[in-house]
């Protein structure tokens, strides 16, 4: 993963989704804002293709164990998600974590925090990225095993 890591922040209010996109940019990621709205954010999922999506719990017309679940149906490997939740719900924290949620913040929380639960997040995903490659190379010893004994 050699690219700026591509963040969508399903949030574009002044006082946080613009504050915090500045962080992550000065952070060198390539980051794009959207309103509170499911739908828009699952489209801009499909349109940006970004490798992280930070997006709030309750969102109008899709929530994100919605977006999360869309995104798995179609056997998306990214992004990964964080997801905020606006008050201490360990049902909403339980339910978005099993669905897919990477990590998941209550607020309240300072924009940093969250900065660098996305910059963790992408540390991650480049390794993970540079792991993939090496496993590809190198078959699982028990596929070659069966091959060979097909061919014999």
């Amino acid at each position: 993963m050699n690219h700026r890591i591509k963040v969508l922040l399903g949030d574009d209010s002044l006082n946080f989704g613009i504050s915090c996109a500045k962080i992550l940019e000065e952070r060198n990621f390539h980051v794009k804002t959207t309103p509170k709205n499911g739908i828009v954010v699952l489209e801009e999922i499909h349109t940006f293709e970004p490798d992280i999506v930070v997006m709030e719990s309750n969102m109008q017309h899709i929530d994100s164990i919605g977006i999360m679940k869309s995104v798995d149906a179609v056997k998306l490997d990214l992004p990964k998600f964080i997801v905020i939740g606006s008050y201490e719900n360990v049902q909403s924290q339980k339910e978005n974590l099993q669905n897919g949620a990477y990590q998941y913040l209550n607020r309240p929380f300072k924009i940093g925090e969250l900065c660098d639960a996305v910059s963790n997040l992408a540390v991650k995903l480049r390794h993970d990225s540079a792991v993939k490659p090496a496993a590809a190379q190198n078959p699982d010893l028990e596929m070659i095993v069966t091959d060979v004994i097909h061919q014999i």
